[in-house]
């Protein structure tokens, strides 16, 4: 099985990987927002799709994770130096081109295992690097095909 890892240097096929049933529902609203936007089921938003400024106490039966908890997320995917050494050398060789980008590598729920960007990048990159191995891994295509 092979994993996305989204820069130009790097494009690895999506390997026929499908989307799994992630926790992260909430969508939030506004000209700020965008359209593969998640967050964690929290209650997060307000009735108008706005962050909420007071966070809601957590629901019955819900608690924050704590050391020896069983893992959050069980998707095959890259360990963390896989993920960490994919997205390391695909930052790298696109900095060697010139280019300022950032890279995501993904497990097969299309939740992230390591984000990097590029000295002088700004953190927008690699959000743009998740949904494009997102789209990838949607339409079994290699992360260079997306556009």
């Amino acid at each position: 099985m092979r994993w996305i890892s989204v820069a130009a240097a790097l494009a690895l096929g999506a390997g026929g990987l499908a989307l799994a049933q992630s926790p992260f529902h909430e969508v939030p609203a506004g000209p700020r927002a965008l359209p593969g936007d998640r967050l964690p089921p929290f209650a997060m938003l307000d009735e108008n799709g706005g962050l909420a400024l007071v966070p809601p106490p957590l629901p019955p039966g819900v608690h924050l994770p704590k050391p020896g908890d069983p893992p959050e997320s069980t998707a095959p995917g890259p360990s963390l130096a896989k993920a960490t050494r994919m997205t390391r050398a695909a930052v790298l060789a696109c900095q060697r081109q010139g280019y300022r980008v950032g890279a995501t590598v993904i497990d097969s729920a299309g939740e992230a295992r390591a984000m990097l960007t590029t000295d002088g990048a700004d953190g927008s990159h690699v959000f743009v690097a998740m949904r494009k191995a997102e789209v990838a891994m949607a339409f079994d295509m290699p992360s260079s095909a997306a556009s």
